[in-house]
């Protein structure tokens, strides 16, 4: 219309804003832009809308701190206990263990260990009357306790038992008595007299050895013996029965001195008696008499002779002297009747007992 219009302005003004985002981290960061940064920024910038519509512009201040690693090299013997708080007793090179650093972030350690071994042995040792051990201790009897401990070449406990045999220097007599001969073992030596030695050597086990030999040497003792005996001779010596002639030995052993042999000649004088088995006393004149008889004389002789019952009916110490088979005036019954004939010999009363038969 070609008037005049007045407008009247009524603006209002907004304001972006800007600011910074300051960020610490360690090793890297994912920003609200979604980048991941691994190292400090202070140019990277975002633009957000404020609360009233504009542009609100975030500049990063990054400060990117590192974590650390590092390893842990440790040498031990026989075992260790690391800040894990494990013991471990065989060489390790795996284990890990995350610490926290000076600037916050991790530390992680890896151990890296090596095992060593202590190492024990056993000393043996054998020696006479004593011994000065590494220890420094003598010992004077045989010992398997003592233990003492030393390094070894790389660098550990060598533990080392001792095992000791002690044995003694001996000074040791001997007093012998031996038949004809005496072998000493001790030095090989044979003697054939009696005498004192003595001898300076070593043991088995290396020790001295000094010993003193009182020897007395004997010679074999043999008896000759010779008896005479009726019937049978008994033996005191052996205590054996003969019964018949000859030669007999026999040895009496002597634990101090020679055995003694005896020889014994021996003869048994059996007397030859007859003495008849019946007899006849019926007045033919044959037989009539019951007669012991000898080849040869004997001292002392008596017999006895006694009928069925044990009643003695005749005895005579006249070996000339039958029996005519009469008792008490009257001829006696026909049968059997018994006798007793004592006799000595040399010295020794001899009985010979039997019976025979009255017939007619």
């Amino acid at each position: 219309l070609g008037c005049d219009s007045l407008v009247t302005l009524n603006l209002t003004i907004l304001n972006s804003n800007s600011g910074v985002d300051n960020q610490t981290h360690c090793d890297n960061y994912t920003w609200i832009d979604g980048n991941t940064f691994t190292t400090s920024n202070n140019t990277a910038t975002f633009t957000l809308t404020n609360s009233v519509g504009c542009d609100s512009i975030v500049t990063l201040n990054l400060t990117i701190l590192n974590s650390n690693s590092g390893i842990d090299n440790q040498t031990h013997c026989d075992n260790f206990t690391w800040i894990d708080g494990n013991t471990y007793t065989i060489s390790n090179n795996t284990a890990t263990h995350t610490l926290t650093n000076s600037v916050g972030c991790d530390s992680i350690v890896t151990l890296n260990l090596t095992i060593l071994n202590s190492s024990t042995g056993i000393d043996n040792q054998t020696h006479c009357d004593n011994f000065t051990w590494i220890d420094g201790n003598t010992y004077t009897t045989s010992n398997n306790t003592a233990t003492y401990t030393l390094t070894n070449n790389i660098g550990c406990d060598s533990i080392v038992n001792l095992n000791l045999d002690m044995f003694y220097s001996v000074v040791d007599s001997f007093n012998i008595q031996a038949c004809q001969t005496f072998f000493w073992e001790l030095n090989s030596v044979t003697y054939t007299e009696s005498g004192f030695y003595s001898i300076d050597t070593t043991n088995e086990f290396g020790c001295d050895f000094k010993a003193f030999l009182d020897l007395n040497i004997y010679d074999t003792v043999v008896v000759e013996q010779v008896e005479n005996s009726c019937n049978k001779f008994f033996w005191t010596y052996n205590n054996q029965t003969y019964l018949y002639s000859g030669n007999y030995q026999t040895i009496i052993e002597n634990n101090t001195t020679c055995d003694t042999i005896i020889n014994l000649s021996l003869s048994i004088l059996e007397t030859n008696f007859f003495i008849p088995n019946t007899f006849t006393p019926n007045l033919d004149r044959k037989n009539e008499v019951f007669k012991i008889s000898t080849l040869y004389p004997v001292e002392n002789y008596e017999i006895w002779i006694y009928n069925r019952w044990g009643e003695q009916i005749f005895h005579t110490d006249d070996i000339e002297e039958g029996w005519d088979g009469f008792y008490k005036g009257r001829l006696c019954q026909i049968g059997v009747y018994a006798y007793k004939i004592k006799y000595d010999c040399f010295g020794e009363n001899t009985y010979k007992v039997g019976s025979f038969t009255l017939v007619m």
